[in-house]
């Protein structure tokens, strides 16, 4: 069941203690499960959370819902909902444990509410105290799953991916101790990074990049690609015109890429951030992004600017996440402003590049 981090953590290190208590060698992996409440802003998710509690005690009242007796649960799970329940309403980030209250704790009654972006970040906090296994599943359980493995899933996925290459990369464990998330994210691990080349759009290798943005471009917005595609000329992203496009190659394959173009003497424009559909939750878009804002800054920028598109959560949640500022508003629909622009301001100093012009 879904506990605040503080007693999650008291669980997990009771569990781990058992098992080397008992004689194994192994860590025991750890599960959580919660109801996510999602919406696009904080406002209409709390609005949503309310009426879910009010629709749970209204079938409640007509005997329609399955609910606990509140004042003697016969299990310990239900036991610890309610005494967590009668603590407190909120918790951490994002639990909310009404829902348990209004059911007497049946089943995995506490919820996580807010925007897809507040309970990815939930998720990871408990990610980071050692749980690598996450069940979910909404109120509303078609549609709840659908926006629940639409917008919170690939944010998860990829904060966990950037999270495990930068632990890796350091020798450290994993918050499990060694295993690895299950569902949530499955994150491969390789023995070597993927080497970065500078190539010209007109380079072969480059096809793939726009082949798989234009399917994605149609597919999320229904339109015609190659007018966005098509948008800049292709001597934007060459060096003389202050641009640079630039691939990641694995055994000579194209696994992920980007570009930026010069917007004004001082600034950056990011674009074609890209990760082959057979090499995501690796961490690889912000390898992109590490090697494009570096090879900027050599070139004197010192502001990188961007956009994304309202449908591309997974997209924002990776922005945000490598310090990027909105320059919007975060709690608005996103479908009603259409482009989200960020920007993020390069150090003066940068460090030696490792990529090779090809």
């Amino acid at each position: 069941m879904g506990e605040p981090l503080e007693r999650t953590a008291e669980q997990i290190e009771a569990v781990r203690a058992a098992a080397k208590a008992a004689g194994r060698t192994d860590v025991p992996r750890i599960q959580v499960a919660f109801r996510p409440i999602i919406a696009p802003t904080e406002e209409l998710a709390w609005e949503k959370a309310r009426r879910t509690v009010g629709a749970i005690r209204e079938l409640g009242a007509a005997g329609l819902k399955r609910r606990h007796r509140t004042d003697a649960p016969q299990n310990t799970g239900s036991q610890r909902l309610i005494a967590i329940a009668e603590a407190g309403e909120r918790y951490d980030r994002a639990l909310w444990t009404a829902t348990a209250a209004a059911t007497g704790g049946a089943g995995n009654s506490n919820a996580l509410v807010g925007t897809p972006e507040t309970v990815a970040q939930a998720l990871l906090d408990y990610y980071d105290l050692g749980v690598e296994i996450f069940s979910a599943r909404g109120y509303d359980l078609l549609d709840d799953a659908i926006d629940f493995g639409r917008y919170v899933i690939p944010l998860v996925r990829e904060e966990v991916a950037g999270r495990d290459a930068g632990r890796a990369a350091a020798r450290l464990p994993l918050p499990g101790g060694g295993g690895r998330m299950t569902s949530v994210a499955e994150t491969p691990s390789r023995a070597a990074g993927p080497t970065v080349v500078h190539v010209p759009v007109s380079d072969p290798r480059v096809r793939p990049l726009l082949r798989e943005l234009g399917h994605e471009y149609s597919t999320r917005y229904g339109r015609d690609a190659h007018a966005e595609i098509a948008r800049y000329p292709d001597e934007e992203f060459t060096p003389p015109h202050g641009g640079l496009l630039l691939l990641l190659l694995e055994h000579g394959e194209p696994v992920a890429g980007g570009a930026f173009r010069r917007r004004d003497a001082t600034t950056a424009e990011l674009k074609r951030i890209w990760t082959h559909s057979a090499h995501r939750r690796r961490g690889l878009a912000r390898r992109v992004i590490a090697e494009l804002e570096h090879e900027a800054g050599t070139r004197g920028y010192r502001r990188i600017y961007l956009t994304t598109g309202p449908r591309q959560p997974e997209a924002r949640g990776l922005y945000l996440s490598t310090g990027y500022t909105p320059l919007f508003d975060t709690r608005a629909d996103p479908e009603t402003i259409g482009p989200l622009p960020f920007e993020k301001h390069l150090p003066l100093t940068t460090s030696p590049g490792k990529a090779t012009d090809l």
